[in-house]
C-alpha cells in the first residue's frame, strides 16, 4: 500500500502544472498564429490530454518525477477518465489554490471524480 510519501505534494502538483502551461502556452499562441483564431485553451486541453493519455505523465510532471495511475489499481486510466481530469482541471487548480482539506492520497477535486492519482517515480 501506497503512503503519502508515495504522493507528490500540493506544490510539486502545481509547479508540474506551471511548466505545462507555459509550454503549452507558447505552442498554443503558435497554432493561434498560424490558423489566426486564438486556440491556445485547446492546444493546452489536448496536449494535456495526449501527452496523459500515452505517456501517463505530462511534461510536467515527468520533469518533476510524477505519473498519473487510477486509484483502482486493477484498472487502466482510460481515455475517458484522462478527459474528465483535463476537463476538470480548472476546478482542481481552485481546490489546490483554495483549500488544504485533500484526501489521505492527496487528490484533489478532478482526481476524486476521475478516480485518479498522481504518485512519485523514479523517473
Amino acid at each position: 500500500m501506497m503512503t503519502t510519501n508515495d504522493r507528490p505534494t500540493l506544490l510539486r502538483r502545481l509547479f508540474a502544472r506551471m511548466v505545462d502551461g507555459i509550454l503549452f502556452l507558447i505552442l498554443g499562441v503558435g497554432v493561434s498564429l498560424l490558423v489566426k483564431a486564438n486556440v491556445v485553451w485547446v492546444v493546452f486541453a489536448v496536449g494535456l490530454f495526449l501527452t496523459l493519455f500515452v505517456y501517463g505523465q505530462s511534461v510536467g510532471d515527468r520533469l518533476f518525477k510524477m505519473k498519473l495511475v487510477s486509484t483502482d489499481e486493477t484498472q487502466p486510466v482510460t481515455a475517458w477518465r484522462i478527459l474528465v481530469r483535463v476537463m476538470l482541471l480548472p476546478v482542481g487548480l481552485l481546490h489546490m489554490v483554495t483549500v488544504l482539506d485533500v484526501t489521505e492520497r492527496r487528490q484533489l477535486l478532478h482526481d476524486q471524480i476521475a478516480k485518479t492519482e498522481m504518485i512519485v517515480t523514479s523517473k
